[in-house]
């Protein structure tokens, strides 16, 4: 066997130059060109059998190995956050209002190496790599897309891991065995009622009134109507309504984002927003319609497959460098996308912080960044757990 970290840091100053590109150049949801594109030329340089414009944008590259064996799928999100950077680096973004502030930039670059790599010894991998390159994860569920494009098909994998940008210190690889991220879902509730004078709130039905009530009463949903022992969080991130400081508008809207880690939990909380809705609007007079969207799954870990990761990085990194998370993460991720198909995942979150930093950048942040040695823990523990799984279907 290679000595995986020794080839993997040999990528680094690559690795940086792809990182500081897609950081400069970022592009949103599905508008990908420029990055899709630089990302499918490396791939074909590799020698690789080279897919685009899977799920619209996405890039999917297979490397058949040398021997017979299994199949593992390596994911990586490609798109930025519409978000007006304000960290000073010298490789900031050039494009107004659009930054890499969640690693995705780093994701990239660190598949593209791990490629790099694994292409290298291809005639001792045991198998078929499938490296997917996906769109539209912040919101825009590409995940989801690509699997309606047949990403998981010719071939289908038997085991799928991804790796993500994360506050523990550079250098380290935190596991999670069980629950990773909660599902996430949206809502929007409009109010309709009857406007009117605002000096005469008796003649109309106040939508804006109903609508605070509702955004209150929400929050007794998970204090009042969910176990303690049960994770949920109810938040309204939205609310619009009126026009004009003496008229009562006609309607009120509120957008909100439900996270649960329980399907009974989450048919609980969907109730109660009805319940919660029913109860002001016929209070005040006014109604109200609903539209609720279950945007993407909770992400579970395959136990044995993150146990086998593990013991794989250790080997490589060292025992000091691998962590393990006791809880969950509370956000959400559309890597569920591919898991809802039954294939069993594996996701690594790669520590980003610099040595010594107190109070780590945190994602969807103007001022997020992260030391880019850690794309070399991150790159190196894709490789050891790609031939780790494979070796082990032999």
């Amino acid at each position: 066997m290679f000595d995986i970290k020794k080839e993997v840091d040999e990528m680094y100053e690559q690795m940086r130059e792809w990182r500081e590109d897609f950081h400069r150049h970022p592009e949103l949801g599905y508008n990908l060109e420029r990055t899709a594109g630089i990302v499918a030329s490396h791939l074909k340089n590799l020698g690789l059998e080279v897919t685009e414009h899977v799920g619209k944008m996405g890039v999917v590259a297979l490397l058949k190995g040398g021997k017979p064996g299994k199949v593992l799928a390596i994911r990586a999100d490609m798109d930025a956050l519409p978000i007006q950077e304000a960290t000073g680096l010298s490789y900031s973004s050039e494009t107004p209002g659009i930054m890499h502030a969640c690693g995705h930039d780093g994701h990239t670059a660190m598949l593209m190496a791990a490629a790099s790599v694994l292409t290298k010894h291809k005639d001792e991998i045991h198998g078929t790599i499938k490296f997917i390159f996906q769109p539209a994860e912040e919101g825009g569920r590409g995940a989801y897309a690509m699997v309606r494009d047949g990403v998981l098909e010719n071939p289908r994998p038997d085991a799928i891991m991804a790796a993500h940008m994360m506050f523990w210190e550079a250098g380290t690889i935190t596991i999670r065995k069980g629950s990773a991220y909660l599902a996430s879902d949206s809502f929007r509730i409009k109010v309709h009622g009857h406007g009117g004078h605002g000096c005469k709130p008796h003649e109309c039905t106040d939508t804006i009134l109903a609508a605070c009530k509702i955004v209150t009463d929400i929050q007794m949903i998970v204090a009042r109507k969910v176990n303690p022992q049960d994770v949920a969080t109810v938040t309204v991130g939205a609310i619009h309504g009126g026009s004009k400081e003496n008229i009562i508008p006609e309607y009120a809207e509120l957008i909100g984002t439900v996270r649960t880690l329980k399907p009974e939990v989450r048919q609980r909380v969907i109730d109660g927003l009805h319940e919660v809705c029913k109860g002001v609007c016929d209070a005040v007079g006014t109604t109200y319609e609903m539209e609720y969207e279950e945007v993407c799954e909770t992400v579970d870990n395959n136990p044995a497959l993150m146990e086998l990761f593990e013991e794989a990085i250790k080997k490589v990194l060292g025992a000091d460098k691998v962590l393990e998370a006791d809880q969950c993460r509370p956000g959400s991720e559309d890597f569920s996308a591919y898991l809802t198909t039954g294939i069993p995942g594996g996701y690594l979150w790669v520590g980003g912080a610099y040595p010594g930093e107190k109070t780590p950048s945190k994602n969807h942040q103007p001022t997020y960044n992260w030391d880019e040695n850690a794309m070399k823990a991150g790159a190196a523990a894709e490789v050891a757990s790609a031939l780790a799984f494979l070796n082990s279907m032999e």
